[in-house]
């Protein structure tokens, strides 16, 4: 499908989620001022760094941001405006530091460690995630046995939210150059993956795509077996499943999508609650709602610790790993990650779509958008 405007198929795009114009210039101004927050708290190792009262932020039904604090003191909402570079945000009060939601998931989800105190729920739980939104942990399992779901509640601080939810069936990572386009990790051609975004390393223009999708050294093909490109650099960590790729002779990496239009140059990081979309080489477009800002799960190609989206317009195929996610704001396209896979049906969602988020990415391959 071509559009001649990208701000009508934004348009577009929330008429169909549902969403009015005062919802679309709401959110506008929601990922304006969440990104100056990002930055604030993005160290140059990748890993964020919230300060000791901050609880999470979402946006709400209307697109208004947000802001979860342990405590509203001047001092707070000093600190606050000044990472946000504005005052457009709504406080409300929660009562768990976003930094003790992570430690504590990560606690959980390193059960396959006998030192640990889940160690002994290693079979059956499956993923863990943490909603800003609610302010609370959400733990998955294969089993909703009450003495389980009791012994692994007792494993956690009181003052820590939790839910249990149902794991059904198994996780799938989709590995089966514009953005979005269609490759294949080999040249008969099998594996497909996608195409994410174009990016610099080490002075090479190249693109970036999944780490599962193409590796250090391993090559990238056409429909028809051509090399495309081949990987190199990789991060493959809890928070990053992402490459980059130098361009064979021939080929060069742009910025315009494989429906037409141009990325912008800024990567942005979108808040619990706002809406993505994904185009892959398999799906083309689908879009919905960003559900969880980290969702920590395992899969045939390890474990993770990435943002879930539950996509409502289609869903995600295999041959879209590696594709890029993004979002659209005033008619502009800004990447927010690469996808990575599906999670096994949590409910009440069904299965969910993860992606390693787009800035994490390129700092720790130590690339830049041009």
């Amino acid at each position: 499908m071509s559009y001649n405007n990208l701000y009508d198929q934004e348009m577009q795009l929330l008429e169909k989620l549902g969403k009015s114009k005062e919802y679309f210039d709401n959110d506008a101004i929601s990922s304006t001022i969440y990104q100056n927050f990002v930055d604030s708290v993005l160290s140059k190792d990748g890993v964020m760094r919230y300060p000791d009262y901050y609880c999470g932020a979402y946006v709400d039904d209307n697109g208004e941001l947000i802001v979860y604090v342990t405590e509203a003191d001047n001092s707070v909402l000093e600190d606050l405006k000044e990472r946000f570079k504005d005052d457009r945000f709504k406080i409300k009060h929660a009562n768990t530091p976003l930094n003790q939601l992570i430690e504590q998931k990560n606690k959980i989800m390193s059960h396959r460690d006998n030192t640990s105190p889940f160690y002994q729920f290693r079979n059956i739980l499956k993923a863990c995630a943490i909603t800003e939104r609610k302010n609370r942990i959400d733990i998955f399992l294969e089993n909703l046995n009450d003495e389980y779901l009791l012994q692994i509640r007792n494993s956690i601080p009181r003052n820590i939210n939790i839910t249990f939810s149902e794991w059904i069936g198994k996780a799938a990572s989709q590995s089966d150059l514009k953005c979005g386009q269609r490759v294949y990790a080999n040249p008969a051609p099998e594996y497909p993956g996608s195409l994410a975004f174009r990016a610099r390393y080490n002075g090479v223009d190249g693109f970036i795509t999944a780490w599962h999708v193409c590796g250090i050294d391993q090559g990238l093909y056409d429909i028809y077996g051509n090399i495309v490109g081949t990987g190199m650099n990789e991060c493959k960590e809890l928070d990053c499943d992402a490459s980059i790729i130098r361009p064979a002779s021939g080929f060069t990496p742009t910025n315009k999508f494989v429906d037409s239009g141009d990325l912008g140059l800024t990567l942005h990081t979108p808040v619990e609650g706002q809406y993505l979309n994904l185009y892959g080489g398999t799906s083309g477009l689908i879009s919905g709602w960003l559900i969880y800002s980290s969702f920590i799960y395992s899969d045939f190609f390890g474990n993770w610790s990435l943002p879930a989206v539950q996509y409502t317009t289609g869903q995600s195929q295999s041959g879209d790993s590696g594709g890029i996610v993004y979002r659209l704001i005033g008619g502009i396209r800004f990447a927010c990650g690469i996808h990575h896979g599906l999670t096994a049906v949590v409910n009440p969602y069904g299965q969910l779509g993860t992606y390693t988020d787009a800035k994490t990415a390129c700092l720790k391959l130590n690339a830049t958008r041009y």
